[in-house]
């Protein structure tokens, strides 16, 4: 759950502000895929060092431009793997699963009509302490949207697209853990072999 301190604060808001700042003129000039946008933000929230325009870039490779306002999460994720950020899919169930859900994540919100392809790819930033959603709207440059997870689970069916470890560095971890047990059984049996060996008079 987010702790509400100014460094993890600053920590969610700084890359909407870089968000902002490199992409004003792209936004500004011309309607914005929401999923192209959003995509860029959560790579950006997840320490990558793009803008809107790479992002972009990868898209066009499979897609024709006027297919941007209609890509899937499959199209979201297949772009956020070329840039090394493995994802994975959720489906939160209820309002219990939803106060655990992984953050930072894509959601795609639906209008009042409930119509599917009038919905819209947003940003999960966090629920803050009090469990409203913090959401982010990269094509209008809004960076924090507070919402009760009530009223968000009214427009949203529960599918998000988040991004988890990836295999490399979860294997840096049991490699590491694996010295370490090696070592430590090491050094303890000389010590007991010493031990052992010792002439006491």
């Amino acid at each position: 759950m987010f702790r509400c301190s100014v460094f993890i604060v600053l920590s969610f808001i700084t890359p909407c502000v870089m968000f902002a700042s490199d992409n004003t003129d792209t936004l500004a000039n011309k309607k914005v895929p929401c999923g192209v946008a959003s995509t860029t933000l959560l790579l950006k929230l997840n320490g990558q060092d793009v803008t809107y325009s790479d992002v972009e870039k990868e898209f066009l490779r499979d897609h024709e431009a006027t297919e941007l306002m209609t890509l899937s999460f499959a199209d979201l994720a297949t772009v956020l793997r070329r840039f090394s950020v493995p994802t994975v899919s959720y489906r939160v169930e209820s309002t219990i699963d939803a106060r655990n859900l992984p953050t930072p994540s894509i959601i795609f919100i639906q209008d009042a009509s409930g119509q599917t392809d009038a919905g819209h790819f947003v940003v999960l930033k966090h629920l803050d302490d009090d469990g409203r959603a913090v959401l982010a709207d990269a094509t209008k440059l809004k960076p924090n949207i507070v919402m009760p997870l009530s009223k968000l689970q009214r427009y949203w069916k529960g599918e998000l697209l988040t991004t988890r470890p990836s295999f490399a560095n979860v294997t840096g971890l049991y490699v590491l853990f694996g010295c370490c047990l090696v070592a430590s059984l090491y050094f303890g049996f000389r010590s007991w072999r010493r031990e052992k060996n010792k002439v006491y008079v």
